[in-house]
């Protein structure tokens, strides 16, 4: 009875370590800034740096260079790109284009929240005051990914817009490896 009772411990143990363990690991390559002639935001002191043996992180400061854009015109997309032997290819899973920002601060689960939760940012105020704001040790969370993701290697590009026309442009690349 004791015999059956520990495997039925060590069953539970391994369901418990398979179900609440994350199903990826995201390994941060790295990023570049898009140039434009009147950005909203500049990356120049971001820089990727080593947490661990083999995992990186985004530490830096971003400046939001504009104050003169109201919330009903500031815009956001953010597009999720796998890499095919062709190229980058959109993919379906992560696709928001032309919605607003600070909703989208409000309402995104996957991307932002880590985002704001690294940074000195609040969002009591959208958009965001013109100043710099610090990073420290951000990582995308691998437990916000949807299952079964396809590929390896994935860019997550993130457009600010004024109603229409692109101000600034940042893309990370990472790998998504599987447990």
């Amino acid at each position: 009875m004791l015999r059956y009772f520990c495997c039925y411990v060590l069953l539970l143990y391994c369901f418990y370590q398979q179900a609440f363990t994350a199903q990826y690991d995201i390994k941060m390559k790295g990023f570049d800034e898009v140039e434009s002639s009147n950005p909203y935001f500049n990356f120049k002191y971001m820089k990727l740096t080593k947490i661990n043996k083999t995992h990186m992180c985004f530490n830096g400061l971003v400046e939001v260079k504009r104050d003169d854009l109201s919330a009903d015109k500031l815009k956001i997309n953010i597009k999720g790109y796998q890499k095919y032997p062709n190229g980058w290819q959109v993919s379906p899973l992560l696709y928001l284009e032309k919605k607003l920002l600070c909703e989208t601060v409000e309402t995104e689960k996957m991307i932002v929240p880590d985002i704001i939760a690294a940074s000195n940012y609040t969002k009591d105020k959208c958009p965001p005051a013109k100043g710099v704001y610090s990073f420290t040790n951000y990582m995308p969370d691998p437990d916000k990914l949807p299952e079964n993701i396809p590929g390896e290697q994935w860019k997550v590009s993130i457009d600010i817009l004024d109603d229409v026309q692109i101000l600034s442009t940042v893309n990370t690349y990472f790998n998504i490896i599987r447990h």
